[in-house]
C-alpha cells in the first residue's frame, strides 16, 4: 500500500517522529496510536480499516520505529508523546480525528482525549491500559503464573535471590543499566515473557524465538522499561481520576477476555464509570492477531464511525 503523505516532523530539538498516511483524505481521520512502549508501526496496521472510505496516520513515537534519533531516552516521556501528536495533527492541518489505540496506545488515546477532547471524534479501544500501579502488578509481579507458569518461571529464573522481592524493577533497572550483555540478555526474556502470555493460543517458544530474532527487541524492551521504571510518567490513577474529561467523547472499547497483560477489570471499570463507553468482551487474549479480537475491532469500528 502506497502511502499518500509521509515524512518527519521535528518535534523538538532532539526528535524526529516518522508518520505516514494512506486512504482517503475526503474521509474520516483516523489517527492510530501504536502500543508498547516502544512498538512502532508497519503497513499491518492498515489491515483494521477500509481505506477507500477513511484515511488513516500511522506514527512512530519518539525513539521507536523509523522515528529518529533511535532508542533515545532523553526527553522522552508521557507528556512529549502526547503533544507530538498535538502538533503531527496541526502539521496536517487535522482539527478532529478518531483515535485508535491498543494497551500503551490505548492510554495515549485516553490521555490525549483528556488534555484535547475538543480534537476527538471518537475512540476504539483495545486492551485497555491506563498504567495505574494495580493494573500492572498482575503481569509484571507474577499473577500470570496461575495460567502460565513456565513462562513465569522463566522470567524469574534470571533474577538474583536478593532482588525476589522486586522482580520487575530488577529487570527494569538491568535493561536500562550500563552492563549491555546482560541487558540484552534480560531484554530478550522480558519480551519472550510477554510474548508467551500474549494469546488465549499460546505461540510455540520457537515461534517467539523466531519473532524476537528478526525484530528488534533490545529497542522495545529499553523503551518499555524506561517508561515502565518511572511509571509511565504518570501520578498513579491518574487516567482514572479525569474521566470526566472523556464524558461527551464515544469510545468503543473491545476487550480480550482472558488478557493477562491488560487484565480486563479497568475496561469494566471505564464502562462502570463512563455511560457513554461500549465494551464487548471477546474470547481471546492481548493480541490483535487473534481472530475474534481483530474481526470485533472491525466490527466496533464500523458502529464508532457511523457515530461520528
Amino acid at each position: 500500500m502506497k502511502s499518500i503523505q509521509e515524512g518527519y516532523l521535528q518535534v523538538d530539538d532532539l526528535h524526529q517522529i516518522y508518520y505516514h498516511r494512506y486512504g482517503n483524505l475526503s474521509g474520516t481521520t483516523i489517527l492510530f496510536v501504536h502500543g508498547g512502549p516502544g512498538l512502532g508501526t508497519n503497513q499491518k496496521d492498515l489491515d483494521f480499516f477500509d481505506l477507500e472510505k477513511v484515511n488513516v496516520i500511522l506514527f512512530d513515537q519518539r525513539a521507536c520505529g523509523k522515528s529518529t534519533p533511535k532508542a533515545e531516552l532523553q526527553f522522552n516521556d508521557t507528556q512529549a508523546i502526547i503533544e507530538d501528536m498535538a502538533q503531527l495533527l496541526d502539521n496536517l492541518e487535522v482539527d478532529k480525528v478518531v483515535l485508535f489505540g491498543g494497551s500503551w496506545g490505548s492510554t495515549l488515546s485516553l490521555l490525549f482525549g483528556i488534555l484535547h477532547p475538543n480534537r476527538v471524534k471518537g475512540m476504539l479501544l483495545r486492551g485497555v491500559f491506563t498504567a495505574a500501579k494495580k493494573e500492572r502488578m498482575f503481569f509484571e509481579e507474577g499473577g500470570t503464573q496461575l495460567f502460565y507458569p513456565k513462562a513465569w518461571q522463566r522470567l524469574i529464573a534470571q533474577i538474583p535471590d536478593e532482588f525476589k522481592h522486586q522482580k520487575s524493577q530488577y529487570y527494569f533497572k538491568q535493561i536500562l543499566g550500563a552492563d549491555k550483555e546482560l541487558s540484552k540478555k534480560l531484554s530478550y526474556e522480558l519480551l519472550f515473557y510477554g510474548m508467551s502470555v500474549s494469546r488465549l493460543k499460546n505461540y510455540a517458544p520457537q515461534q517467539i524465538e523466531k519473532i524476537l530474532k528478526e525484530s528488534d527487541y533490545e529497542t522495545k524492551a529499553l523503551l518499555l522499561a524506561h517508561y515502565s521504571y518511572h511509571d509511565f510518567f504518570l501520578p498513579d490513577n491518574y487516567i482514572l481520576n479525569h474521566l470526566d474529561e472523556l464524558s461527551e467523547i464515544p469510545i468503543h472499547i473491545v476487550q480480550g477476555q482472558y488478557d493477562m497483560i491488560t487484565t480486563p477489570q479497568t475496561a469494566v471499570e471505564l464502562k462502570e464509570k463512563l455511560s457513554i463507553v461500549s465494551l464487548c468482551l471477546v474470547e481471546a487474549g492481548h493480541a490483535t492477531i487473534e481472530k475474534k479480537i481483530f474481526e470485533q475491532i472491525q466490527s466496533e469500528l464500523q458502529v464508532l464511525l457511523d457515530q461520528c
